[in-house]
């Protein structure tokens, strides 16, 4: 379960009390179970070539389903219904993937983008990049930030997370990061900037890197060593939801050097948990953090050490970004977000011909 679909999983667990009747399609057994009178789920057993195409838009068909609401990008080539879709990232035109799967993203984006009735985004830089590269009215285009979990929040008693962390191979203070390992989440210089701290605060707190050793793992490892901290990073691994709240709590620092990003959950969860954040200064992320978080150039990796340092020995500054990181999150709650779906299902419903843009 990434972010998105936590908080998709609780933004439906929380509408559909409503008078509404909701239908999940599934391509297998789900491993999350949403049970209300409202909601029925279907698993649509189909070769996944067909599932998009042909199983999902007859069995929409079957079950007269009034609106189609895709969780991203994608959606059927023909539907029965009026439909909503989500654009999270445009992450796909600028990463290193291969020529046929930008062509294809692009391709597949442009046509959902021009029939769909109306375009959730998770973010006004990426309602800005969409409106800058394909040519749709803004009107069609509402913003939508993803919600928190409410589970993430202050533990009362810390150092009950220890127990966790152990088995993760962290027995000292941490500056924390979580995310995949992929090159645009810069990962990279977060390691040359924890290399280049002074000396006694890499004595008091190892970095520890949450996310899947897939990627850029062990070039990751090859320049931990290079920087002299091969002994004082820790790679994780994948952290399965039970342990990512002791983790987030344990933490003295969370640093989220990102390059790139639609949305971004884990500098939230962070601020969530009492966690001070120092995050990148470009895309989504000010204007999701915005004072709450020390904010940097990604590109400047002195810049990034000095911001760490500031947080790790400033205790006036650690505690105002603390306080300011617990009340900015709750912007984001599920009660917000379930507020725009709403607004959203209704407006389509309401079949008006342009709806009203959303900020």
């Amino acid at each position: 379960m990434t972010g998105i679909a936590r908080s998709l999983f609780g933004v439906i667990g929380h509408i559909s009390p409503l008078s509404h009747e909701y239908f999940l399609y599934y391509s297998r057994q789900p491993e999350a179970d949403l049970r209300s009178p409202n909601i029925k789920v279907k698993v649509l057993k189909t070769p996944w070539l067909l599932w998009d195409h042909i199983a999902l838009p007859g069995a929409l068909r079957e079950d007269k389903i009034d609106l189609f609401f895709s969780p991203y990008y994608k959606k059927p080539w023909w539907l029965p219904c009026k439909s909503i879709i989500t654009v999270n990232d445009l992450n796909p035109l600028f990463n290193k993937h291969s020529f046929l799967y930008r062509l294809y993203f692009r391709c597949v984006l442009k046509r959902s983008l021009r029939t769909a009735n109306l375009i959730l985004v998770l973010s006004r830089y990426v309602k800005d990049q969409l409106l800058e590269i394909f040519e749709i009215d803004a009107n069609k285009v509402m913003v939508h930030y993803c919600a928190v979990r409410e589970d993430f929040s202050p533990l009362k008693d810390r150092l009950s997370a220890r127990a966790t962390l152990e088995k993760y191979g962290v027995t000292s203070n941490y500056i924390l990061y979580v995310g995949n390992l992929m090159p645009h989440k810069n990962v990279s210089s977060l390691i040359k900037a924890y290399a280049g701290l002074p000396k006694d605060i890499k004595d008091a707190h190892s970095l520890v890197i949450g996310g899947s050793k897939k990627w850029c793992y062990r070039q990751l490892v090859r320049l931990a060593a290079q920087s002299g901290v091969k002994d004082k990073v820790v790679f994780t691994g994948f952290i399965p939801d039970e342990d990512l709240l002791s983790v987030y709590n344990g933490a003295a620092l969370f640093v989220f050097p990102s390059l790139r990003e639609g949305f971004g959950f884990p500098p939230l969860e962070a601020m969530a948990c009492g966690v001070p954040v120092v995050a990148s200064n470009v895309t989504s992320l000010p204007e999701l953090i915005g004072d709450a978080g020390v904010l940097v150039d990604p590109y400047d990796v002195q810049a990034l050490t000095r911001a760490m340092n500031d947080v790790l020995t400033n205790e006036e500054l650690r505690k105002g970004l603390i306080e300011k990181g617990l009340k900015r999150v709750k912007q984001f709650s599920i009660e917000k977000t379930a507020a725009v779906i709403v607004e959203a299902f209704s407006k389509v419903a309401d079949k008006r011909e342009k709806p009203l843009a959303r900020e």
